[in-house]
């Protein structure tokens, strides 16, 4: 069903909160570009900045019953499409590239997960 992404958000504690989405693969990596820029004077305050993040990617559907979900891991989750945003080092890292938050929120690049 669609272009399924995982968004592992890596806390600084080691944890991951985990949104998951039906679709948005294709332009994941702007997406999370976008976010940061948003979050940008929220970078070191991680639990603002993981609200920001979650609430930028799922956007006007947030009203949505379906498409989005959000878990709480120990480990990210590699099904199907991913990216690991590592709020402690501030780095976005996917299977092919791996940008500083700086570099994210400034090109909001679309990056591959």
């Amino acid at each position: 069903m669609g272009a399924r992404i995982n968004y592992n958000i890596k806390q600084p504690n080691g944890l991951y909160t985990v949104l998951y989405s039906h679709w948005g693969a294709d332009n994941a990596g702007h997406k999370v570009g976008k976010a940061l820029a948003v979050a940008r004077g929220r970078w070191t305050d991680t639990n603002y900045c993981t609200r920001i993040i979650i609430s930028q990617i799922i956007g006007e559907d947030y009203q949505g019953t379906t498409n989005y979900g959000i878990e709480a891991a120990t480990e990210p989750n590699y099904d199907d499409a991913w990216l690991i945003i590592d709020l402690a080092k501030q780095r976005v890292n996917g299977p092919m590239a791996s940008l500083s938050f700086d570099e994210m929120a400034q090109a909001q690049p679309t990056v591959r997960a």
